[in-house]
């Protein structure tokens, strides 16, 4: 595993959050995931095994059908949950080759959907857009005035602003212009920002998101940089608090020489098509757009990426693999895959919506639809162990309260814990002789011992015992933090 030096962001930075609503994109939180490097001081005998998300059976959920729509809808674009929390809604994009049936002169449409399973998806008539001299159309956004194309439609829930005409806001690229934004008062009426552009043209991919860690808006959009010789596609990263002005990207994150091996020719290379990153529990987790270039083969992927500060990046070890696979050959998603600009909470699990292309970057008339793909909460990663008992031992937390909670799958093992005092003592009552041992599969399961469950209010170390199974995140309350050290 490559690894980066890890920043602290300040607890007054880390809870700023909780001033204001939150935003629901907003997926920070207390859970300590299994990858997360700070807070272990020993990690025993156990392997931290990195997992891959489960497509939907049913894929994909929704496709391109509408005359508006030509042969490619897909995501970049934003999902988020209803305000209601009954159901989902989407953003996202679409490619119309017959330009003359648009308001403009250009093809592409930015489009809105809605569904209460996360599964079936309705294209609503919206009425606020002409296509082929109608509105009763899903199209959410079209510029017929701009410069270019707009699409890549970022959608950012701001329940904070005291104006509710500005409760939603919209980045979208506009080719030649760069980066657009529009706010709303409901995600579908849309009015672009007296001054439309928002941030310089870095590259026409780019994902936007709000950190209520920062209590800031962030954004990963492309940016070029020589890399061994060529000039290729890299990540940059600009952050702000004000949504109407965003500084130039700077480049964070660039293809290394693992990512240019196993090519069959000279030319063979690797580019960073783009990030969709986003706070997610005391991390930051990217999807990184793996572009390798083969002569007559240019796919597309994601792989895992995570971050303490959304800037230095940790790869997966070797062999990298897709967090999101590519589908088998003739698959309506075997060439290109592009996941939204962040997942979604759903029934105790992940949903993460894709874009899926049938064919690889530089195929022609390739047909793209949007998928589904699920995840365990907090399944990334784990600390696995075998059927020897392994030790794995925190470093010193505080501002602990309430119960400790372990999400873990243990079908087939036991996991006990002990808490120690800071000089690695067991504290009286919570010995690992006193602990209930926890089976089964669950992702928020109440450690006890002998009846107790309530966590001392002092520092302490939390050393896990682990047989037959995986941890893959923990919970000591709400304020939980790392002890200075």
């Amino acid at each position: 595993m490559r690894l980066v030096t890890l920043c602290f962001i300040s607890a007054t930075a880390l809870f700023a959050q909780s001033a204001a609503p939150r935003s629901l994109g907003d997926l920070s939180g207390r859970w300590w995931l299994a990858l997360d490097g700070r807070v272990w001081e020993s990690r025993g005998a156990s392997e931290l095994r990195f997992h891959s998300f489960d497509k939907y059976s049913g894929n994909p959920v929704l496709r391109a059908d509408k005359p508006w729509e030509g042969r490619i809808a897909y995501l970049y674009g934003t999902v988020l949950p209803q305000e209601t929390g009954n159901g989902l809604r989407m953003w996202y994009h679409a490619h119309v080759d017959d330009k003359t049936l648009l308001a403009s002169k250009h093809g592409y449409t930015n489009l809105y959907a809605t569904s209460k399973d996360g599964v079936h998806w309705e294209k609503l008539a919206l009425g606020t857009n002409y296509f082929a001299g109608g509105r009763a159309n899903n199209i959410v956004l079209m510029r017929p005035d701009g410069p270019g194309e707009s699409h890549s439609p970022n959608v950012i829930h701001a329940p904070w602003e005291s104006d509710p005409n500005r409760r939603y806001k919209m980045v979208t690229y506009t080719y030649y212009d760069g980066y657009y934004g529009a706010i709303s008062p409901d995600g579908t009426h849309w009015t672009d920002l007296p001054h439309r552009q928002i941030l310089e043209d870095p590259g026409d991919v780019g994902n936007f998101v709000w950190d209520g860690v920062r209590g800031a808006y962030i954004g990963y959009p492309k940016v070029f940089e020589t890399i061994r010789g060529t000039r290729r596609r890299c990540v940059g990263f600009t952050e702000t608090r004000e949504f109407e002005s965003w500084p130039k990207a700077r480049l964070i994150f660039s293809p290394d020489e693992e990512d240019d091996r196993g090519y069959k020719t000279p030319a063979g290379r690797t580019e960073f098509y783009g990030l969709s990153a986003f706070p997610y529990q005391t991390l930051y987790i990217g999807f990184l757009w793996i572009y390798r270039l083969e002569a007559g083969d240019e796919r597309i992927w994601p792989e895992l990426v995570y971050s303490a500060d959304g800037v230095q990046w940790s790869r997966v070890p070797s062999p990298r693999k897709a967090v999101l696979p590519l589908g088998a050959d003739g698959s309506w998603d075997d060439g290109m895959i592009f996941t939204a600009n962040q997942p979604v909470m759903r029934d105790g699990q992940i949903y993460l919506y894709y874009g899926g292309f049938d064919g690889p970057h530089n195929a022609k008339n390739a047909h793209a639809a949007v998928g589904l793909a699920t995840m365990r909460r907090d399944g990334f990663a784990s600390l696995t162990a075998g059927a020897e008992e392994t030790a794995i031992t925190t470093v010193p937390l505080q501002g602990t309260n309430g119960e400790l909670l372990a999400n873990a799958d243990m079908r087939g093992g036991e996991l006990r814990a002990e808490l120690l005092d800071t000089s690695g003592v067991p504290l009286p009552g919570f010995e690992k002789g006193n602990a209930v041992a926890v089976r089964g599969n669950h992702t928020a399961h109440a450690l006890r011992w002998n009846g107790k469950t309530a966590l001392p209010a002092t520092e302490f170390r939390v050393r896990f015992w682990l047989r037959q199974g995986a941890l893959y995140s923990f919970f000591a309350g709400a304020q939980a933090g790392l002890a200075p050290r």
